[in-house]
């Protein structure tokens, strides 16, 4: 069996997650049609859909595109609700009335902040389902012939195995911990401390012992939660609370202020530029900033090999060939990668 003489970088989607328990971990598609009734009768749940379908033509909406219009309504509210802003001092400042006398803006000012309110409760809701359902930590059995396997095959086959995911569920983590042992994967994931866990940002900086695993959720985790300047790593229960979560929400596009997500995206650059191999599982290349990263860091002679099901997925750059397996992330689908890869 060849080696790569580099490090192996494996990236996980949804479908990932989805091949282990399809009823604990849906895609995003799958999230968006099983909402509950109270989230789907919503005026505002019901006005974007509408708006999506009529005015952005989409026939299959998920989750992430409702959520992101959302956030745009809200932040839109959240503009003309507050003096400090250009749109809110032109809305106070009575503008329309000054240059069209007889019309008014005022009860847009006056009620925009009560509309802001309203649809952060329903993002607020849809976004405690993901705790429901994302929460739960699938058995060894279910585990064992797709995240197990491929770790123990790509373990040591190069400088560094990379883990990175979008995903916020425990399944990697769960074997990581059955692979090796608790205290080990606890320093593949970055975690510091015994009885206190907290992560360690520096073993993404390079500050920290090199690990031969490194897992990098990029998006933040739902047992990772803000303490201080610390994130502390404990128990996925909901908070009441998403600003102690460090978790960055479905519908997320672009950039974001949260403290990991620009050591994680640094870290990702870096290893896509030092990769032989990346594999991805069940990731639908749908995150802007994650294709920019693709198109401006890997590079020949990379080899790439996406496990998808899905014929329409196509990777977003041209620097390197991809190839596919349009089959679910099983014991076959890893026997063909590692054969693509040289392997086997």
């Amino acid at each position: 069996m060849a080696k790569i003489n580099s490090r192996i970088l494996v990236f996980a989607g949804a479908g990932a997650s989805k091949a282990v328990n399809l009823s604990q971990f849906p895609t995003t598609k799958e999230f968006f049609e099983r909402l509950p009734e109270d989230v789907t009768s919503n005026f505002y749940f019901g006005l974007i859909v509408k708006y999506l379908q009529s005015f952005q033509g989409l026939e299959t909406i998920d989750i992430e595109h409702v959520l992101w219009a959302l956030q745009n309504l809200s932040d839109f509210y959240n503009k003309i609700s507050s003096t400090k802003t250009l749109e809110g001092y032109a809305i106070h400042r009575n503008l329309l009335t000054q240059i069209h006398p007889g019309y008014s803006s005022g009860n847009l000012a006056q009620f925009s902040g009560q509309l802001r309110d309203q649809i952060n409760e329903v993002v607020g809701d849809i976004n405690r389902i993901v705790y429901e359902l994302y929460g739960y930590e699938p058995s060894r059995e279910e585990i064992s012939e797709n995240w197990i396997d491929l770790i123990s095959r790509l373990d040591g086959q190069g400088s560094r195995l990379e883990l990175f995911t979008t995903n916020y569920d425990g399944v990697i983590e769960a074997a990581l911990t059955r692979y090796a042992d608790d205290e080990t994967s606890r320093a593949y994931r970055g975690i510091r401390g015994v009885v206190r866990q907290s992560l360690d940002l520096t073993a993404w900086a390079g500050g920290s012992e090199w690990q031969p695993i490194l897992l990098t959720k990029l998006h933040g985790s739902l047992d990772w939660k803000y303490g201080g300047n610390s994130i502390f790593v404990g128990d996925p229960v909901f908070t009441g609370d998403h600003k102690k979560q460090a978790i960055i929400y479905p519908g997320f596009k672009g950039t974001n202020d949260a403290p990991f997500f620009d050591v994680f995206h640094n870290h990702l650059a870096e290893t896509l530029a030092d990769s032989k191999l990346v594999i991805f599982i069940g990731f639908a290349f749908r995150d802007d900033y994650v294709n920019l990263l693709l198109r401006e860091n890997i590079r020949q002679p990379a080899k790439v090999v996406c496990i998808n099901p899905d014929k329409s997925i196509k990777f977003p750059s041209a620097r390197v060939e991809a190839n596919y397996i349009h089959a679910s992330f099983d014991k076959k689908a890893i026997d063909r990668a590692m054969k693509m890869s040289g392997l086997d």
